[in-house]
């Protein structure tokens, strides 16, 4: 049998050694479709999911800002971003709007303003500034209000001088605030270092010992502290936000689409795409071969510890798991690696609570699915760096099939995820809902 994985903007193939029985792929979990909005992007300005409409909303404003997410969110902008320029064009275009494309990327550091260029049609060309967020210059940040949790909402200071924001991007699932999306395009996506670093550190269990929140998950917004911090952020600032969201296919086509008010048109579009990514298969595999979905998925390290969370339901205690990810720009973070340093998941954990930084929560659940399951990473990373991580390296699939086999003995019970990103993996026969389920309340 041959096994293929997405890695980076291609695939890798191998064949399977014997004494592996391969189960059949996940099952999508039924479930009873709410309507999706077929019509074009146009017309869902007009008549968006939740409240006014765009030219209801435009009414008035001059200073218009379209954040969209940085390079490593697939978000569907060479659809979205056309169809609004013709918007807004129709509406008056230039000589009414002054309009400002500004890129969100957290603490990522800045896209390139060639990036952003390139997504401007030529019948705004030289109308439309650009500009890429830095979450460490304090000279573009302005502070505003703190959240109820004692986090600083700072944020880029030329969103702050804007009358309308437009918030264009994608939902999908977010391996700690749930869903990527909606409030996340301005914050974190336009935060300070100092506020994401407060509203990251809620993914900590209240108590010590316990590790991360169990709260905080993919596809799970009940109860979720990070998600309520930054829904409690964007609601202390005085820009209305009007959301242009996707939800997108695991190959990046837009499978539907929302619009509207930035928290509830973000939350339908959420249940929608929960509802079309619940998977199941009927018990924890020996061995689980995944990818971390192609590029930009696969990008680095951080990103592709995101499959690392969505595979990990499919693996039993002791078992094998192979991800393919390419890693291309090495690990994605200055900080990581440095927590590694600590011999397990305990230490790291006491370690970071008294001085937490960016990406050290990242650390401990690395290290914590590596203690529960055998990880071999397919990657092009120098093995030097994932000394201490729990990750073996291996320079292809089927070296790592082989020594998946040769860790494993007697018959493997294995099964291949595809993407696991884009899915919540469930395991078992029961159609009812699992307890610590996915769940939208808030």
């Amino acid at each position: 049998m041959k096994v293929r994985a997405r890695y980076g903007d291609g695939w890798v193939e191998a064949t399977s050694p014997s004494g592996v029985d391969w189960m059949p792929p996940p099952t999508r979990v039924p479930f009873d479709a709410e309507p999706d909005e077929d019509a074009a992007v146009e017309d869902l300005l007009l008549h968006p999911t939740t409240g006014a409409g765009l030219d209801a909303r435009l009414a008035g404003a001059r200073r218009i800002a379209i954040v969209i997410p940085d390079r490593t969110r697939p978000a569907g902008l060479d659809h979205l971003l056309p169809a609004l320029f013709r918007f807004l064009l129709d509406a008056g275009g230039p000589a009414r709007f002054r309009v400002t494309l500004l890129a969100g990327g957290g603490t990522h550091a800045p896209d390139p303003l060639g990036r952003l260029r390139s997504l401007v049609p030529e019948a705004w060309a030289g109308s439309l500034s650009c500009a890429a967020h830095d979450a460490t210059n304090d000279d573009e940040l302005e502070m505003i209000a703190e959240t109820a949790a004692g986090t600083p909402v700072v944020v880029n200071r030329r969103f702050q001088e804007q009358d309308v924001a437009i918030a264009v991007g994608a939902i999908g699932f977010h391996y700690f605030a749930g869903f990527s999306g909606g409030r996340k395009a301005i914050f974190p996506g336009l935060a300070s270092y100092e506020g994401i670093r407060l509203n990251h550190r809620l993914v900590l269990h209240e108590t010590e010992g316990h590790g991360l929140n169990p709260a905080c998950r993919p596809g799970n917004l009940d109860g979720n502290p990070v998600h309520m911090d930054m829904l409690d952020a964007v609601g202390r600032l005085s820009v209305p936000v009007f959301v242009l969201n996707a939800y997108l296919s695991p190959d990046h086509r837009i499978d539907g689409l929302v619009a509207g008010d930035l928290g509830e048109a973000h939350e339908v579009g959420c249940r929608r795409y929960l509802a079309r990514h619940r998977v199941r298969i009927p018990a924890p595999a020996d061995l689980v071969v995944a990818d971390a979905g192609g590029s930009p998925k696969d990008i680095d390290l951080v990103q592709a510890h995101k499959a690392l969370v969505h595979l990990s339901p499919a693996v039993r205690d002791g078992g094998v798991a192979i991800l393919a990810a390419r890693c291309a720009e090495g690990v994605g973070s200055k900080t990581m690696l440095q927590w590694f340093a600590h011999p397990d998941s305990v230490s790291i954990e006491s370690a970071l609570r008294s001085a937490y930084s960016l990406n050290s929560h990242t650390a401990l659940s690395f290290r914590r699915h590596t203690e529960r399951f055998r990880l071999l990473l397919v990657s092009e990373l120098d093995p030097s760096v994932l000394e201490g991580t729990g990750a073996e390296p291996l320079g292809s699939l089927g070296s790592a099939l082989d020594r998946a086999r040769h860790l494993l003995s007697g018959e493997v019970r294995a099964v291949r995820l595809s993407s696991p990103v884009s899915d919540i993996l469930e395991v078992g026969d029961a159609l009812d809902e699992p307890s610590g389920g996915p769940s939208l309340d808030t």
